[in-house]
């Protein structure tokens, strides 16, 4: 695709959804034959837990835990490798251990084959290995810490390029994680202390496709 787009580029109108950085060549090329362009370019997504979510107890049926299964299914859907994937979570600090313990109870829910997700026909590969390359390099950079996941597979018998389902948590404002889409099996996750806390984080990131918020409350 990419080849013919930094050439020869003719067409009445170009769709392109991606990431910024595959934008700009294809927006150089088309302004060389000034060729009408629309760009839908993913960003940060974030998905907002409230703290009505709060559950005494790390039941795998609690409002808590069905928000961990429901994110979790996003983001492994084709290894994390869609537009409108969840990037970052934030969670109040309160209820944050029962939150990664319900992440893990569902991972292994998912994929109950022994050997995790990388041994399951059913989890999705990585789409090239550039993309895998640049997916090792930048977790290799991140500073959290990685909570579960984080091993990879290359040459393997079900996918070309494979990384598990990975969960970061302490992941700081600077960090390589956020520098940009990532379009990543990975999930970032920032304790929180309260909503207006969050503020920050939402607004430097506010190219999001979908911004997701988990309450039990209608009204605040």
């Amino acid at each position: 695709m990419l080849r013919p787009l930094t050439g020869s580029l003719t067409g009445n109108h170009i769709f392109y959804t991606g990431n910024a950085r595959i934008a700009r060549i294809i927006s150089l090329a088309a302004a060389k034959h000034l060729t009408p362009l629309t760009l839908e370019l993913g960003g940060k997504s974030p998905v907002l837990l409230c703290p009505s979510l709060a559950t005494s107890s790390r039941d795998p049926t609690s409002p808590l835990s069905l928000a961990a299964k429901r994110i979790l299914w996003g983001k492994i859907n084709n290894s994390g490798q869609i537009c409108v994937a969840p990037d970052y979570i934030l969670v109040p600090r309160s209820i944050l251990p029962d939150f990664i313990v319900a992440l893990k109870h569902w991972c292994a829910e998912f994929f109950p084959e022994a050997g995790g997700p990388l041994k399951s026909a059913s989890y999705g590969g990585i789409v090239s290995q550039a993309h895998y390359e640049r997916l090792k390099a930048v977790l290799g950079s991140t500073k959290g810490k990685v909570e579960f996941g984080g091993k990879y597979e290359e040459g393997g018998l079900k996918r070309k390029w494979g990384m598990e389902p990975t969960v970061v948590v302490d992941v700081k404002e600077d960090d390589a994680l956020l520098e940009e889409y990532d379009f990543l099996p990975i999930l970032d996750v920032f304790g929180i202390l309260t909503f207006s806390f969050s503020e920050k984080y939402l607004a430097r990131f506010s190219l999001s496709l979908p911004w997701r918020m988990l309450t039990r409350r209608l009204n605040f």
